[in-house]
């Protein structure tokens, strides 16, 4: 049945379906379709933001080839170390505070494949996983090793995120990592499987020096040394040691040590201000206080350390601390600033009071180091002065010096490992 629209009906239909509405209908819905096609590409790009994960956001540099890094443990904060400065195969790899020395510094260099050495600076060997035992029982130990570009030589830098990346090595798929995640300075450095932790993520931070002062020479300077009878020397200088063979002229391989390997030393593992002989003792000094060690130094004695006050009669203006110490002949020479004071060995105190270095008589032609000795020891008839980067060889015959002052460089081959 035909239905008859009237009144307000027919006006609405009049007015929806008249042309100029339609036009306008047209137009809203383009208009409409636009503003969709926005919202949903806006939607689409705020997704897209979202599933962008926080690693992805902190794509980490490269390191460049060629050049040389500290590595830091994220765990700890301190630096992949070659253990006492080593140039040795298969010297231990471990962790240490930074302290800007070469057994500090590896640069790297491409091995192909995505693969590259650590070379150290100090030694010019590389890290390497000792896996086949090479060094000793440790199969998952990293040491440093003569590069021959072997597998166990090789590592993989895998992105961590945050500036850091995973060492993998190429011959066991394994990751460099602190072992046990320790915090103190000493602890080994291993290859362990891969578990996630900071113990295994390592910072490349620049160890090249700045090309401001490209050519700018170090310094050799050491606080404490000592002559023993069976032809070796001791040297000290900050946390570590030399042992010195005087007949060849050169250093003893496996040196500079921690001073914290000392058994006995413990307590001045951070360093050494003085040290001398006396019959079969070694007595170290150390700020107020001082420790004594038996047979040449290998028997350790209770109760050490010691305060230095009461236990030295006539030392009383030294008790704060001792820089240097000559322990030859009837008498023991402690200084301390510009003064020494004269020990008398039999009766067991000290001759008198301090008297200044350059005082007219007293220590003829030291004049160079009035203002202080770093450092001293004696192999008759010569006493060895030590002051900053220098030395001067004193003659006990005439009393005054038979050569110097020298830079120290010039006479103790291997010592390099103190400059600065």
């Amino acid at each position: 049945m035909l239905k008859v629209f009237k009144g307000e009906e027919k006006a609405f239909l009049d007015n929806s379906f008249h042309p100029q509405k339609i036009s306008q209908h047209i137009q809203q819905y383009k208009l409409m379709k636009k503003l969709s096609s926005f919202v949903l590409a806006a939607i689409l790009f705020v997704c897209t933001l979202l599933s962008i994960t926080p690693h992805a956001l902190a794509q980490t540099a490269f390191p460049t080839p060629g050049k040389n890094y500290y590595l830091t443990a994220k765990v700890s904060g301190k630096v992949l170390d070659v253990s006492g400065g080593s140039t040795d195969n298969g010297a231990n790899i471990q962790q240490w505070e930074k302290g800007g020395v070469d057994q500090q510094k590896w640069r790297l260099e491409d091995a192909g494949n995505g693969y590259y050495y650590l070379v150290s600076q100090k030694s010019g060997k590389v890290a390497a996983a000792d896996y086949k035992g090479v060094t000793g029982t440790n199969l998952n130990n990293v040491v440093q090793y003569d590069k021959v570009g072997a597998e166990e030589q090789k590592w993989k830098l895998e992105d961590a995120g945050n500036g850091y990346f995973s060492l993998v090595n190429k011959a066991t798929g394994k990751l460099l990592d602190v072992e046990g995640a320790g915090l103190t300075d000493g602890t080994n450095v291993q290859q362990c499987e891969k578990n996630g932790t900071d113990a295994q993520k390592w910072k490349f931070e620049t160890a090249d020096t700045a090309p401001s002062v490209p050519n700018t020479p170090k310094k050799i300077s050491i606080d404490a040394a000592t002559n023993t009878g069976n032809g070796k020397r001791y040297f000290f200088k900050g946390n570590q040691y030399i042992r010195y063979d005087s007949d060849a002229n050169k250093v003893d391989a496996g040196y500079p040590k921690p001073i914290k390997e000392w058994k006995g030393l413990e307590a001045f593992a951070n360093g050494i201000d003085a040290v001398f002989e006396w019959t079969d003792s070694v007595f170290f000094f150390k700020g107020n206080q001082y420790i004594r060690l038996d047979d040449d130094g290998n028997k350790v004695l209770e109760g050490y350390p010691k305060p230095i006050k009461g236990n030295w009669n006539g030392l009383e203006p030294f008790a704060n601390g001792i820089d240097a110490v000559i322990g030859g002949g009837d008498y023991h020479y402690f200084f301390k600033g510009n003064q020494s004071i004269t020990f008398n060995k039999e009766a067991n105190k000290a001759d008198g009071s301090p008297l200044p270095i350059n005082t007219k008589g007293h220590w003829v032609g030291l004049e160079p180091f009035a203002d202080g000795i770093d450092a001293a020891y004696e192999k008759p008839p010569y006493i060895y002065f030590f002051k900053g980067d220098q030395y001067i060889r004193y003659d006990t015959r005439p009393y005054e010096p038979a050569e110097g002052p020298k830079p120290i460089k010039d006479n103790w081959n291997g010592l390099e490992a103190f400059a600065q």
